[in-house]
């Protein structure tokens, strides 16, 4: 699913879930993890596991695993850099890139080394 496609349509618009109640229409899915904020600021995570055989807790454990890593961090940035590129907002991405930065370096200066604006 490509959250991007979010931002281009007004939330009465578009569904989150199909109408089996899931957050996603593939059929090959195993597991899916979602995080989304509300309204009111309130971070919330859905979690879906298609069943539990052996097979999908081992493909669940897997995505699981891949949370905490720094890289998914950087590439699910590397995304959202992407879809606000392709929505002509890069300005919005240099704000969001800032408030991330500051939110990981809190002692860091007013200014980053390189600036989100460099990268793009």
């Amino acid at each position: 699913m490509n959250i991007f496609k979010w931002f281009q349509n007004s939330p009465k618009e578009e569904k989150l879930e199909d109408s089996s109640g899931k957050w996603y229409s593939e059929p090959n899915i195993d597991a899916v993890i979602v995080y989304y904020v509300t309204k009111d600021g309130e971070t919330c995570v859905d979690v879906e596991i298609n069943d539990y055989e052996d097979s999908t807790m081992e493909n669940f454990y897997q995505l699981l695993s891949t949370l905490g890593q720094d890289e998914i961090f950087v590439e699910t940035l590397e995304i959202v850099r992407q879809g606000f590129a392709q929505a002509g907002r890069e300005d919005m991405f240099v704000t969001l890139a800032t408030k991330v930065s500051r939110e990981f370096l809190p002692n860091s200066p007013e200014e980053p080394c390189l600036k989100p604006s460099d990268v793009l």
